[in-house]
């Protein structure tokens, strides 16, 4: 996902998010892309990958993902007044809440540590 790292920031800043957001739930979702539901899905941030299930989204390209998840991101959490990463991961994660917030936990040491 490195090369498309300008990409990231552009789509955030269009869609009014924080860039970090996108790249820190790629980092604890699929350590930003090493670790998808198939190699050639493009779904760096566990898009529709439920419990006990190794499938998910697809995308056709790094691009697309990033289009897309930027977009869900404002749409499914900003828009709705869900800025806070807890209450983000309540919805993203649901089962991490039970875990004392290990998904929310995550997302927050990754993006604090990027500047």
């Amino acid at each position: 996902m490195t090369p498309y790292a300008d990409l990231i920031v552009q789509k955030s800043d269009e869609k009014g998010i924080d860039f970090r957001l996108a790249v820190a739930i790629s980092m604890c979702e699929s350590n930003a892309g090493k670790r998808m539901p198939s190699r050639n899905s493009y779904n760096a941030w566990g898009i529709a990958v439920y419990k006990g299930q190794l499938s998910g989204a697809n995308f056709k390209d790094w691009p697309h993902a990033i289009d897309w998840v930027t977009t869900y991101i404002k749409e499914k959490y900003y828009d709705q007044g869900l800025i806070d990463l807890k209450d983000i991961g309540a919805r993203w994660a649901p089962p991490s809440v039970e875990t004392g917030y290990s998904w929310t936990n995550c997302v927050e040491e990754f993006q604090s540590s990027i500047i």
